[in-house]
């Protein structure tokens, strides 16, 4: 009987290590994902934004800044674009 419970015990501290290292792993895949996604974006708009200061592309810096105004909602963000900041709607200012 102690035998089995001494192999209970190593199988039990074995698995305890696995999904530890699987937890660990899992972040570090979730992580990798982010900066690639990040990576994609930067490159994306970096391609869009050069596109768009071509003179032979005027219809596509149109609707791109078209774009960038309707969703572009922080004001810090707006402020990178030189846009405006976003008026406040009624219903807010008279309770903020």
């Amino acid at each position: 009987m102690a035998n089995t419970s001494l192999i209970r015990e190593k199988l039990e501290a074995k698995k305890r290590e696995v999904e530890s290292q699987l937890k660990r792993l899992k972040t570090l895949e979730a992580q990798q994902r982010r900066k690639d996604d990040t990576r994609k974006k930067i490159i994306a708009g970096s391609l869009a934004l050069t596109h768009a200061e071509m003179p032979e592309h005027e219809e596509f810096r149109r609707e791109l800044y078209r774009l960038i105004s309707r969703y572009t909602t922080k004001p810090q963000d707006r402020e990178l674009f030189g846009l405006e900041p976003l008026e406040e709607p009624e219903s807010e200012k008279e309770t903020g």
